[in-house]
């Protein structure tokens, strides 16, 4: 923003001043504000002279994820797994080179920098993985990026790059070459390069931080809204194949197959649930490929038994006998009797055996007892007095 005012400091006026690059004919630009409150001065789908601006231009291929900060490798930095990926979301293939000038090709500039090759094209659909690596040259490390991230065979990878994706926030632009500047122009076989995206991400808010170095990626829950809008990014899967309906970076068909709701991302349903209470989130828990319902037991539950047919306070004249425990039972249950009787008559819990076997006599209990097992045992009263 320019600001003029007179010697004395009076306001006189001031403007806005935006910069913008090369346009493809017949493209103008306009105005857009962003949720969180930035203004850009993007290409509009179509020229609106005289009316509101039509939107931001988006396709026909966009930045769908960015993985810059993948888990730390040995306590280090680790750039070998970062990526950034391109998807085709359009109904047509998309040539990313110039047909009549094939070593024309898009590239990506910013944080990184990358020519694509020549003769590259997307399908409908398909998705291209951009990497620092050169997958035609290091196919272990090929095999363990596929391996890691569950990349569909189907899905290209590409590199390397130059540079890295900065933790802390940086830039990732992907360009398309327009026709080569012919004569009489000032600079004939220039060839100028057109802004298809910019994705000006950040580490912390208003991005969403759970991409950093958890495992997630950067992913377009939008791929047709404006791409430099944190409210269009969260912490996802870096497979976006795999549908997530409430954007929790849990796939649905992991939620499902474990008890999870993939409807919402709250409490235990949600990445910082726990709902077997080991410490391990569920996306922790879905990262390291272990099961979210495994780990501690169910919260330990009190019986209370009557001890014979005159009421708690009989004494030495119920007889208990031990059952030992049925398959499938819950683990972790506490078993107690009525607490009415004097300290000297209660029996000392850890001369009771954990687990009765089936040719075990008939224990008489003349006391409350409460004790932790390992299995469910049934306690059921045998009504006989105590010879």
């Amino acid at each position: 923003m320019f600001v003029f005012a007179t010697q004395h400091g009076e306001l006189t006026g001031y403007y806005h001043s935006f910069d913008f690059g090369p346009a493809f004919n017949g493209v103008s630009f306009g105005r857009h504000r962003t949720s969180d409150g930035r203004e850009e001065f993007v290409a509009q789908r179509h020229s609106t002279l005289g009316a509101a601006n039509a939107g931001p231009q988006v396709g026909p291929v966009v930045v769908s994820q960015i993985m810059y900060q993948p888990p730390a490798s040995a306590g280090t930095n680790n750039t070998t797994d970062e990526f950034i990926a391109l998807r085709n979301v359009s109904a047509q293939p998309v040539s990313l080179f110039d047909p009549a000038h094939p070593t024309n090709t898009w590239r990506l500039r910013g944080a990184v920098e990358l020519d694509l090759p020549p003769h590259v094209s997307l399908t409908a659909g398909e998705t291209l993985v951009c990497v620092s690596f050169n997958p035609e040259l290091d196919l272990g490390a090929l095999a363990r990026f596929r391996t890691r991230y569950n990349l569909p065979p189907t899905w290209r990878v590409l590199g390397p790059w130059r540079g890295h994706l900065d933790n802390a926030g940086d830039e990732v632009r992907l360009l398309q070459p327009d026709t080569p500047q012919a004569p009489p122009a000032t600079d004939p076989g220039y060839v100028p390069y057109v802004l298809v995206e910019r994705v000006a991400y950040r580490g912390g808010h208003p991005w969403p931080r759970e991409a950093r170095g958890s495992g997630l990626a950067l992913t377009r829950h939008d791929l047709f809204a404006f791409a430099n809008d944190p409210a269009h990014w969260v912490a996802a899967s870096p497979n976006p194949d795999l549908p997530d309906a409430d954007r929790d970076g849990l796939p649905d068909p992991w939620e499902r197959s474990h008890g999870l709701r993939p409807d919402t991302a709250d409490g235990d349903h949600g990445p910082a649930g726990d709902p077997d209470g080991d410490g391990a989130s569920n996306l922790q828990e879905y990262l390291s490929g272990t099961r979210p319902r495994l780990g501690r037991p169910p919260a330990p539950e009190r019986r209370r038994f009557r001890a014979g047919p005159r009421g708690p306070d009989l004494h030495g004249s119920t007889r208990y006998r031990l059952h030992p425990p049925q398959p499938r039972h819950a683990l972790g249950r506490h078993l107690g009797l009525p607490r009415r009787l004097h300290p000297s008559d209660r029996p000392n819990p850890s001369d009771l055996p954990r687990t009765a076997a089936p040719n075990r006599p008939p224990l008489s209990v003349a006391s409350s007892l409460a004790w932790p097992t390992r299995d469910l045992i049934r306690l059921d009263p045998d009504l006989r007095s105590a010879p």
